[in-house]
């Protein structure tokens, strides 16, 4: 196998006999799809006569393959022209030759492209000879690989600057920057075959029809911070078919919302992260307006996709519905481990990464996060929730000084309570001994009938119940605490001489023997 740089290469050898002979018997029958296409349509493109295609999905029918085949039917596709049939199983065995052969080497290991891929759509292509395709890009609906079979004739292939001669048994691979960036373009010139068949085979992520399938987040399994995911996103108002489908992305928190109420301040520094992943800059994106189902992720660059999902280093938010975890026998997930210098389309010269670490400072980040949080929640337990809100480094210290103020002040109150208790007590004892008697009195006239209470009560001098109780004698100055009047002016009138409380009440007396 000839490996060339970044994502082209051939194999040589295949066993290309049953697929050739199905090709040609198919056209010689007939055959057709349903009763108004035939299997063989034409190629569609301006590049004139002489090409025509047959389109197939494989897979029996159901929710996969009706998902690959609204992909392949989109308007923007050429391939809309004609009904895709059931992929001949002659094809699908071909296809799983390619899978064992095509192989690279990352990191100092071998990895097969195509683990972690399913085939989404195969196309038979018939050129009559002195027929040609201009270079082009394959649309990127269909896939994030393609690789195409030689299977009679010999043509001549071009990617790039780069110029091949294919012969039959002969196959090319695309992936990374040759599929993106690079244009391809096949020529037929010979006369001997008169006509030239190839299988073209286009790939997409097994994770991309698994995400587009789930549903409800609330249904799924809690990530972890530093796992590897695959995830779909696009920009807004790009066109949501781009590929690649799903994206590589590492998460850094699982629960947006147990840190939402963080500051941009608070949270721990991102420079850790950015040095393991080589990045010049790390940005984290605005998370108010987000809700429990979002996770916080951050995309990763990888040769095997080359174009990527962000076009700047920022941390999105991305419904936990939109992703799944990376399985570790995918060629994605060996590529990220293994992969030492990346190159994105914006440094062709390379970005040094190193993935262990950057799991690792995910992880810290992460449990830093939860452990601000958590102190965070702790100081507040009791303070103000509108200063909660507005909290920064400053008004955090200016809280904890305040928590100490107010406890200083509870103290105090405390002291004047106790200090109201003793004079109350005081002032009872000073009246204790008429008080005592009049007390007396009352309980011993209960207890009597009541012909007794009338008796009694004309025995009693005509004067108001109040003048009974004497005027108490003067309360000792030193009796009033100063501190309990000039901190509690509230209780002033209670805390007041007793001659002059004594004074309104005699006052009060003479008013109402007036009155009587």
């Amino acid at each position: 196998m000839e490996c060339e740089e970044y994502g082209f290469l051939i194999l040589r050898g295949l066993h290309i006999e049953e697929a050739l002979r199905v090709c040609c018997s198919s056209e010689e029958r007939g055959c057709r799809q349903n009763a108004n296409s035939p299997v063989w349509g034409p190629y569609g493109s301006t590049y004139g006569d002489g090409i025509y295609v047959w389109h197939s999905i494989p897979g029996d029918d159901g929710p996969q393959r009706r998902h690959h085949e609204s992909r392949l039917l989109r308007p923007a596709s050429t391939a809309s022209r004609t009904v895709p049939s059931q992929t001949p199983p002659a094809f699908m065995e071909l296809e799983r030759e390619l899978r064992k052969q095509f192989a690279v080497h990352v990191g100092g290991a071998s990895v097969h492209v195509l683990d972690g891929f399913e085939l989404s759509h195969v196309q038979a292509t018939r050129m009559e000879a002195g027929t040609r395709i201009d270079p082009h890009k394959d649309k990127e609906i269909f896939g994030e690989i393609i690789a195409t079979v030689n299977l009679s004739g010999e043509s001549f292939l071009t990617v790039g600057k780069a110029r091949r001669t294919l012969q039959a048994g002969d196959a090319y691979m695309l992936f990374g920057q040759a599929r993106a960036d690079k244009e391809h373009g096949i020529s037929f010139t010979s006369k001997s075959p008169e006509r030239r068949y190839s299988l073209t085979f286009r790939f997409v992520p097994r994770a991309s029809y698994h995400v587009a399938s789930q549903r409800s987040s609330a249904m799924l399994s809690k990530l972890d911070a530093g796992c590897l995911v695959e995830t779909k996103w696009y920009h807004e108002g790009e066109n949501h078919t781009c590929f690649p489908s799903v994206y590589p992305a590492i998460v850094l928190h699982p629960d947006v919302m147990a840190i939402a109420e963080l500051q941009q301040a608070e949270l721990p520094p991102l420079q850790p992260l950015q040095k393991a992943l080589g990045r010049s800059r790390l940005r984290l994106r605005d998370f108010t307006s987000c809700t429990s189902r979002h996770v916080l992720v951050f995309f990763l660059y990888t040769d095997l996709y080359h174009r990527h999902s962000p076009d700047e280093d920022i941390i999105q938010l991305v419904p936990r519905n939109r992703m799944i975890p990376l399985s570790d026998c995918t060629a994605l997930r060996r590529f990220l481990m293994g992969e030492q210098r990346v190159h994105p389309p914006f440094a062709p010269e390379g970005l040094q990464q190193n993935m262990r670490l950057a799991i690792t400072e995910a992880q810290e980040w992460s449990a830093k996060a939860v452990a601000m949080v958590q102190r965070r929640r702790q100081l507040h337990l009791d303070a103000n929730r509108k200063l909660v809100q507005t909290a920064d480094a400053n008004s955090l210290r200016a809280l904890l000084a305040m928590d100490a103020r107010e406890q200083e002040l509870n103290k105090a109150l405390q002291k004047l309570q106790q200090e109201r208790a003793d004079l109350e007590e005081q002032y009872v004892g000073a009246c204790s001994g008429p008080v005592a008697q009049a007390v007396t009195v009352e309980h011993e006239t209960e207890e009597r009938g009541s012909e007794d209470v009338v008796a009694s009560t004309e025995n009693l001098p005509r004067a108001s119940a109040r003048s009974v109780i004497p005027v108490p004698a003067v309360v000792p100055a030193q009796a009033v605490a100063p501190s309990a009047l000039a901190l509690a002016p509230d209780l002033a009138p209670d805390l007041a001489p007793a001659p002059a409380r004594a004074r309104a009440r005699t006052s009060t007396s003479v008013e109402d023997n007036a009155s009587a």
